[in-house]
């Protein structure tokens, strides 16, 4: 079962970047309300609300798990990001990343709020377009 243990760190680091990738979209006003932006809003609130709940991402709880029942030994006790990019400062990670994270999702979530407002001036137009 020590295949578990490479499944979850593969799809651990595909949340990360795919997250961190639409961050950086959003931020930079290229990632359009969609399915995709949909779909990173909800990455982003499953992974804030695990880290307000246990204080780390729940896919780093499993993955420590799997590796104590199955590769003893190679347990680590940091965060993921801080085992798999020791490069990365601590204080990189712990504070201008987040702020960066909600900065996007404050973004994406205007864009939404603002799409939507938006279809529906425009359906309240056809509407009355078609009443005439």
């Amino acid at each position: 079962m020590w295949i578990t243990v490479y499944i979850t760190i593969l799809m651990h680091a595909m949340l990360v970047a795919f997250v961190m990738a639409c961050t950086l979209l959003s931020l930079s006003f290229q990632l359009r309300a969609g399915k995709v932006s949909a779909l990173y809003l909800a990455c982003f609130a499953a992974v804030g609300t695990s880290q307000l709940i246990r204080g780390e991402c729940v896919l780093t709880v499993v993955e420590k798990v799997l590796r104590r029942n199955y590769l003893p030994g190679t347990v680590y006790h940091n965060s993921f990001l801080g085992h798999y990019l020791p490069f990365i400062p601590v204080r990189f990670y712990d504070t201008v990343g987040p702020a960066l994270l909600l900065a996007g999702a404050f973004v994406q979530t205007c864009k939404h709020i603002y799409a939507r407002k938006q279809n529906t001036v425009r359906a309240r137009a056809e509407k009355a377009k078609a009443e005439k």
